[in-house]
């Protein structure tokens, strides 16, 4: 992901990811005077984001109208990390997160993606959850008796299965496009799944993605 690039994002200029990521730290901790201030960057900033896109999309004619922030503290007790809150002209509002929305900023098409993502480990969940309480727990590499993880393996890793799914289906190529039914099928009849002990899937996970050709895969 590009971290110097400069952008302009209604009008004011971030020579470098960094800056924008402080700038916006700055404002998340800053005066309510300050978040009025910068109100239009803000709001320029969370249409990058497709996850906008998408609500957009859902209230057509409608446009963001504000952010604000939940900020972890004694107003918002259960938060673990700051979260923008994206309200619409309609008074429909729900979140992003702040580091997601620089990413998307940066490199829109590589921040799809990974949203898309996470969206389907979402949605083979189900499959993941089955498959961890038939299995026998016993971890695949060590041989030691575990609860473990479930780990995908063989020819076809998780990112291949993406890979190849989204190469038959590139109309599907947004969270908003997804069939969850499709995906899970598709990789139900794919995906060859192991236990593994945390310390085992912790060092395969650690192996597999110091491969640059992995990275690469993974972009």
């Amino acid at each position: 992901m590009p971290k110097k690039k400069p952008i302009s994002v209604s009008g004011q200029k971030f020579n470098s990811r960094k800056e924008l990521q402080t700038w916006c730290y700055a404002v998340i901790h800053g005066s309510e005077e300050l978040i009025e201030a910068s109100q239009p960057v803000l709001v320029a900033l969370v249409q990058k984001y497709d996850k906008t896109q998408d609500y957009l999309n859902m209230h057509i004619g409608e446009r963001v109208e504000s952010v604000f922030f939940a900020v972890p503290g004694a107003d918002y007790p259960l938060s673990t990390s700051p979260c923008m809150h994206v309200k619409l002209s309609n008074g429909v509002s729900f979140t992003v997160g702040y580091r997601k929305v620089i990413d998307a900023a940066y490199d829109p098409e590589r921040a799809k993606l990974v949203r898309l993502k996470e969206k389907m480990r979402e949605v083979i969940q189900e499959s993941i959850d089955e498959f961890h309480a038939r299995a026998e727990h016993t971890c695949a590499k060590c041989l030691l008796p575990c609860r473990g993880e479930v780990d995908h393996c063989g020819d076809l890793e998780f990112r291949h299965i993406v890979k190849a799914y989204l190469k038959e289906n590139p109309e599907e190529s947004r969270v908003s496009t997804l069939d969850a039914y499709r995906f899970r099928a598709f990789h139900d009849a794919r995906a060859k799944l192991q236990i593994l002990c945390v310390a085992c899937h912790a060092e395969k996970t650690r192996l597999t993605f110091a491969n640059p050709h992995v990275c690469q895969e993974s972009e």
